[in-house]
């Protein structure tokens, strides 16, 4: 009867660590941030350093890019305000990157569904998510 009690006391001890809250990180962001150019920049370079896109998988994985420079890590659907884990900075991992190249991002889950990020040396910008395609 003892390990029966036991057995019920681990399973509620482990089913309680994984109930707190989830944010809905997962799924597909987009902006554009408030960058101003010289006159005469071409537009289409000036569009792609403006976009940012964060991918964010259901496995807590992301692909963020932005000014055309693609980062890739973890991130953690229990805390609402975090410091991305980067680990891949255009296809090279970061821990090889010297600590002031480094990427520092920031992002913070906004109760009207939408995402702050905070690169450090850029603009804040608020990501809203791309709705899904319809069709087949």
């Amino acid at each position: 009867m003892v390990a029966i009690r036991q057995i019920i006391a681990v399973g509620c001890l482990l089913a309680s660590a994984g109930c707190g809250p989830r944010y809905p990180f997962a799924g597909n962001w987009a902006a554009e941030r408030n960058v101003d150019f010289a006159p005469g920049t071409d537009p289409s370079v000036a569009t792609s350093l403006k976009r940012v896109k964060l991918e964010v998988t259901p496995e807590a994985r992301f692909t963020l890019i932005d000014g055309s420079i693609p980062l890739e890590g973890a991130i953690d659907f229990g805390s609402k305000s975090q410091e991305l884990d980067v680990e891949l900075l255009a296809g090279q991992r970061t821990d090889r990157v010297p600590g002031s190249a480094k990427p520092s991002c920031h992002v913070t889950f906004r109760d009207d569904d939408s995402i702050e990020l905070i690169t450090v040396g850029k603009p804040p910008v608020i990501l809203h998510r791309v709705p899904k395609p319809s069709g087949p």
